[in-house]
């Protein structure tokens, strides 16, 4: 019987031994399986790092060997630049607003249509001489320009309008000297003083001379290269006591063909007279134009030291 007991003990113990093994065997391989885990913490931690990338082809590689030209860039054009006149279209709208906007001064005047001249003295001046140019331009018509020398340079704008719109320009010496206070030879240079100011400022040698103070001494007056412009209706605008009306109102009622009419280009109330003048004129069957456009209309030839009032009273 004790035999027996000590069997089943034996294989109690060799059960439990064998059970130990495999026990054992159990927790070995949990230990290998454990390896993954490590390499999955490196990896991890090679995750963490940046690595280098390697960027993706486009999906179109541009062709290497063409440049291409900015979006902005304008193509170069197919026909010339200044293409001759023959092939300008007579159609095309912006040459027809050229065409309205063109000054149409007269190339030419109507002898026997009544005719007078605009003068104005003493200018440039700063704003009122580019008012009365305005005013000319619009009405279509010339008108000569007295002016004084040293004045040009001073006011370089005005005077090129006057230059721009055609008009004539005429000498009223360099400092607004008159005829009894210099010599002749002093006249002269003063004379030809303003008139090298005005061509230095883009005009031409002047060709007419109105005396200051519409003085003339006989004794000088053959001395004098220029023919002397005076006028026969003074607007008497220097004044205090003449207005715009009543510059206006003495030329229209006594206005007659052939006149010079005298006025300065200093004053607010001549450039306001002047656009009113102008328009009564023109309603009126008048010609305007400059002092020489005047004389060629009329077959008046000018000579120096000659004084001339008007077409018909000179000498």
């Amino acid at each position: 019987m004790k035999r027996s007991y000590t069997v089943v003990a034996a294989l109690l113990v060799l059960a439990l031994f064998c059970g130990m093994l495999t026990f054992v065997g159990k927790l070995r391989k949990q230990d290998d399986t454990a390896a993954p885990g490590q390499t999955e913490t490196v990896t991890k931690n090679e995750q963490d790092t940046p690595k280098e990338e390697t960027p993706a082809e486009p999906a179109e590689k541009p062709n290497e060997d063409t440049t291409e030209e900015p979006a902005d860039t304008p193509a170069e054009p197919d026909i010339p630049l200044y293409p001759p006149l023959a092939e300008t279209d007579p159609d095309d709208p912006d040459i027809s607003r050229g065409k309205e906007n063109e000054t149409a001064v007269p190339t030419s005047f109507d002898p026997e249509k009544p005719m007078v001249a605009l003068t104005f003295d003493d200018g440039p001046h700063p704003t009122r001489t580019q008012e009365i140019v305005q005013a000319l331009n619009d009405h279509n018509v010339h008108a000569t320009f007295f002016v004084v020398g040293n004045r040009v340079p001073m006011f370089p704008e005005p005077f090129k309008a006057v230059v721009d719109g055609g008009h004539e320009i005429a000498n009223h010496t360099y400092s607004h000297v008159s005829m009894k206070e210099v010599s002749a030879d002093e006249l002269v240079k003063s004379l030809q003083k303003a008139s090298d100011a005005v061509v230095e400022n883009g005009g031409e040698a002047t060709k007419l001379y109105r005396p200051c103070n519409g003085t003339v001494v006989a004794e000088k007056a053959s001395s004098i290269p220029y023919p002397f412009i005076l006028w026969s209706l003074d607007t008497n605008d220097w004044k205090k006591s003449n207005t715009s009306d009543s510059i206006y109102q003495y030329v229209t009622e006594n206005v007659t063909d052939g006149d010079i009419i005298l006025m300065h280009d200093m004053y607010e109330k001549t450039a306001e007279a002047v656009p009113r003048i102008l328009d009564w004129l023109q309603q009126n069957g008048y010609q305007v134009g400059s002092v020489s456009e005047l004389f060629q209309t009329k077959g008046v030839e000018v000579q120096n030291g000659v004084k001339y009032f008007s077409v018909s009273n000179h000498g």
